[in-house]
């Protein structure tokens, strides 16, 4: 594989995004490509060109601009000016969505056509690099899908083997989002920073309108109101979490906006703070005389306002987050200017990052209406021009398993639409329009479907007294090696050429499956049937027992025909019987009297299923591990819950593994591996035989959340954990149930529950219907709501009963699956003013 490489000790990179379409600002606002400060840029990049979704090439997005005026050829040569500069293209931006994108990745042809084209495209035009600018891969709210992540490595791999061929230096480079979920979503970290010269962290947007409430959109640190989704949306987190995920530190250039993002406020709200609640069906605040948008203002229409007292403005700083903001009347806006810039790229060479990025330069004080022209670009110029990028000194650990599909199918999967696609291109109006500048907001509730992944149906039980049938003919083939198993591509099923056994393909591995005695596997319709119907002549001959089965051994049709009845009639009626789950508190019996809880106190004749908490995962053994030895042992805990079976025989008794206090990096260490999930799904079963419990509900809270130790990858890798732990314990012949413990949060979704296959993989999923509020929201609020209510807004809208569990049925989850939590305790807050009492009264904490 070719690797794009980041010698030590490179010059710093100062990347100029310019957009094109700022020719249509009016007035002062106009800018043109000969207004670009080419001296203070090391890359200077061209915004956009498209996807033409009919053929899969290049497509010029405005024509008029581009080719009539010449714009392709007037950007590039500059370069008679300023040779020093790297000139680039721009694919993609916020305006292109992403639904041609994940089309054209999904098949190798449409990958090639495009590449191709793109090649063509830099020789006639004479660019140095080509900036990928996809918003956003894997995204469903974008028009993306699930295979996105992988085909677009792919395609970045292809790309930069086209590019080598050429051998003219061509760069590479890509704009990336810096929230956890889009990152889970669509980007394979490590593999694409090999393959890339920079990446262009988009560290703005990270606050906006839609976030329904007030704020600055770039603050380089974490700030005390920050929470939930928004916690770690900040630079500093932000880029660090691309240098968790295994991209070295000389290969991030850090994005700074020249533009701020605007509020209008409530008419009651007098002296707006960061996090005051705003009128969000305003859209945003009101548009500026050049730029024309909605929530949007170019610094120049900022600092011209501010900087004249008379106009009103009252001007604020964040002193944690770095960054200026002002306000007057209802009107909120949130920026950078030149002291904020300065704290960024002192910070930027703290960190050893490759430089710094701005979006855009046509929006920087180019006039010099407040000051010195280009007073923005001056700072990043005069920071960066001399800085030395030093060598990365950060160890990566070893990454988890990627088991890559073939990326050398002829449609990878994908099966070409006979269709032709609408092409639609949008030209800018004449008037103005506002940049497509990315921003990072929470997800809609939107599913990706999947191509399903298939659980092994239930094997049949025998009991210990039924005798193995030994075949005498046809002669037991040699064992075969698993490693010459062919699991690529799409398989599920491969025949063994043992007529009694087969191999089920989990997640490019086999795993072998012996059929019922006396039946061999049918290779075209998957399943284990009578020898005469084989579909392979040397499956025929029918086996000869060393000692006859008993004659209702199952071999009668009629039999079998009786026992599917009786078990599909065994199964209605079970679906009619609801699920009632009572979660028990081993340390509930440490309280004091008279509230101390034994295990002989749970009303065993009111649950049908009853959860023992907690036991845990060893991070070091990967193995299931005892939280409390001292009750679960010495005290016979699991013993004596066990023998609630006894006065309550109907009684399902289960065993939670993990917890809130027990944290995720320990789940997240066990599930990145094939070989440490194996030990732990061992030590399971071992122990579940051992106990007798009669299932398993993981409680991993949460996969994914790095700041509850997760990583990019357990989104993933918790499914594999179920899909694995369900077939051990269906090879094992045992009845027994997995359950997983999810949240109704719909900001955890995205980065670590492959809701529609954990659903598939599972046989019950418990939403935590409970602790949607609290005291780390900074209000006074119930903490398991029923619906929306009127004061729920920006990340509050949507968190409630209701709207987590549709979440979850939205999926594809079952509802015959789905059991809801409820909570039988409260959340407390201390008010900071007895006299504001209601919900959604501020609190000074717990």
């Amino acid at each position: 594989m070719a690797v794009a490489s980041s010698p030590a000790g490179q010059q710093a990179r100062i990347v100029c995004y310019f957009s094109n379409w700022a020719i249509y600002r009016p007035d002062v606002g106009r800018y043109t490509i000969n207004d670009i400060p080419a001296e203070m840029c090391t890359h200077i990049i061209y915004s956009f060109i498209g996807v033409d979704d009919s053929n899969y090439q290049v497509l010029v997005i405005d024509p008029e601009i581009d080719l009539e005026q010449n714009g392709f050829r007037n950007f590039t040569e500059l370069r008679q000016t300023y040779p020093n500069a790297k000139y680039q293209i721009a694919v993609g931006g916020w305006a292109e969505g992403g639904k041609k994108y994940s089309q054209m990745v999904a098949v190798k042809e449409r990958r090639q056509s495009f590449i191709e084209s793109v090649v063509q495209f830099m020789k006639v035009y004479n660019f140095d690099g080509f900036d990928l600018d996809w918003e956003y891969p894997g995204a469903a709210d974008r028009g993306g899908s699930f295979g996105d992540k992988d085909k677009f490595f792919y395609f970045v791999e292809e790309l930069r083997r086209a590019f080598d061929r050429e051998g003219r230096g061509w760069e590479i480079t890509m704009a990336v989002p810096v929230a956890n979920f889009r990152l889970q979503e669509g980007y394979h970290v490590p593999e694409l920073c090999e393959n890339l010269d920079a990446i262009h962290c988009m560290t703005y947007d990270l606050r906006g309108n839609w976030a329904g409430f007030a704020d600055v959109h770039s603050p380089l640190y974490k700030r005390p109101h920050d929470q939930w989704a928004y916690e770690k949306l900040n630079v500093n987190d932000g880029v660090q979490l691309w240098v968790n995920y295994g991209c070295p530190p000389n290969k991030l250039v850090v994005g700074v906006p020249f533009y701020g993002r605007t509020f209008t406020m409530s008419a009651s709200t007098t002296n707006p703070m960061l996090g005051s609640y705003i009128n969000k069906e305003a859209g945003g605040g009101d548009p500026g005389p050049y730029t024309n948008a909605t929530g949007f203002l170019a610094y120049y229409e900022i600092c011209t306002e501010v900087q004249d007292e008379k106009k009103g403005w009252t001007k604020k700083w964040d002193d944690v987050g770095l960054c200026p903001y002002t306000y007057k009347g209802t009107q909120f806006v949130g920026y950078e200017d030149e002291k904020s810039l300065q704290h960024k790229m002192d910070w930027i060479k703290q960190k050893g990052y490759a430089g710094a990025m701005t979006w855009a330069v046509d929006m920087d004080d180019f006039h010099g209406l407040c000051g010195p022209e280009n007073a923005l670009m001056k700072v990043l110029y005069d920071n960066m021009k001399d800085y030395v990028v030093p060598e990365p000194t950060v160890t990566t650990t070893p990454r988890p398993e990627w088991n890559r599909p073939p990326s050398t199918m002829s449609s990878d999967g994908v099966q070409p639409s006979s269709q032709r696609p609408t092409t639609t291109t949008n030209k800018p109006r004449s008037t103005t329009t506002a940049a497509p500048t990315t921003r990072t907001t929470r997800r809609t509730t939107t599913t990706t479907t999947r191509k399903p992944t298939t659980i092994l149906p239930p094997a049949p039980t025998d009991s210990e007294e039924d005798r193995e049938p030994v075949p005498v003919e046809p002669p037991t083939p040699e064992h075969e090696d698993e490693s010459e198993i062919d699991c690529s591509g799409y398989k599920d099923f491969v025949p063994s050429v043992d007529c009694t056994k087969y191999y089920r393909c989990v997640h490019g591995q086999p795993v072998e499956f012996v059929c019922k005695p006396g039946t061999v596997f049918h290779t075209a319709l998957n399943v284990c049937d009578w020898p005469e119907n084989a579909d392979r002549p040397e499956c025929r001959t029918k086996a000869k027992l060393i000692e006859p089965l008993a004659d209702d051994y199952g071999a009668s049709r009629q039999s079998a025909l009786w026992l599917f009845v009786l078990l599909f009639l065994a199964v209605l009626v079970e679906q009619r019987h609801c699920r009632l789950i009572c979660h028990y508190t081993t340390w509930s019996q440490g309280r004091a009297d008279p509230y101390s809880y034994r295990i002989e106190d749970i009303p065993g004749d009111l649950c049908t299923h009853v959860v023992y908490n907690f036991v845990g995962v060893d991070s070091e053994e990967y193995e299931l591990a005892m939280l409390q030895r001292e009750i679960d042992v010495v005290q016979n805990g699991f013993g004596r819950f066990i023998d609630l079976k006894q006065r309550f025989p109907d009684l399902k008794m289960h065993v939670a593994v993990g917890g809130w206090d027990h944290g995720g990096a320990p789940f997240s260490r066990m599930a990145a591996f094939r070989n440490r999930r194996k030990k732990f799904i061992d030590s399971v079963v071992k122990f579940m035989a051992r106990y007798g419990f009669d299932g398993i509900e993981l409680v991993w809270l949460y996969p994914g959340s790095v700041e509850r130790g997760g990583t990019n990858n357990d989104k993933d890798n918790f499914v594999y954990l179920v899909e694995e732990l369900k077939t051990a314990f269906l090879k094992a012949r045992q009845p027994w149930e997995v359950a997983i413990q999810v949240p109704a949060d719909h900001t955890r979704f995205e980065v670590g529950y492959d809701q529609g296959l954990l659903c598939e993989s599972a046989d019950y999923v418990h939403i935590i219907g409970y602790d949607l509020r609290g005291s780390w929201t900074g209000f006074a609020d119930v903490h398991s709501p029923m619906k929306d209510r009127p004061h729920d807004q920006g990340i509050y809208k949507g968190l409630n009963v209701e709207g987590g569990v549709n979440s979850w049925l939205d999926s594809g989850c079952a509802p015959n699956k789905v059991v809801l939590g409820v909570p039988f305790l409260g959340r407390t807050y201390v008010l900071r003013s007895s006299q504001q009492n209601g919900v959604g009264a501020l609190i000074n904490g717990p």
